[in-house]
């Protein structure tokens, strides 16, 4: 798994505080790093989370970089993956 240990203490942390159950979430990931011809390397992570109770699931850019954990708090207090 690509994702650091502090990332899933964040995500498991986000579901907790918004009142959902962690064993309800999967998380994921997928290498789609780029390496370029002249040698650079472009690190980019595909994060998969989805609620098992209601089979929802989206994919946010993770790596250096970004917020995808802020994204999925954002997602979880709007409704995305549904109530609580």
């Amino acid at each position: 798994m690509n994702i650091q240990q502090d990332e899933l203490d964040d995500f498991y942390d986000a579901i907790r505080r918004n009142g959902f159950r962690t064993s309800d979430f999967e998380i994921s990931d997928e290498d789609e790093s780029i390496q370029n011809p002249n040698g650079t390397y472009f690190l980019k992570i595909k994060v998969t989370v989805k609620r098992k109770s209601n089979n929802i699931t989206k994919d946010y850019q993770g790596g250096h970089g970004t917020s995808w954990g802020v994204n999925f708090e954002t997602d979880l207090q709007n409704g995305f993956f549904g109530s609580p």
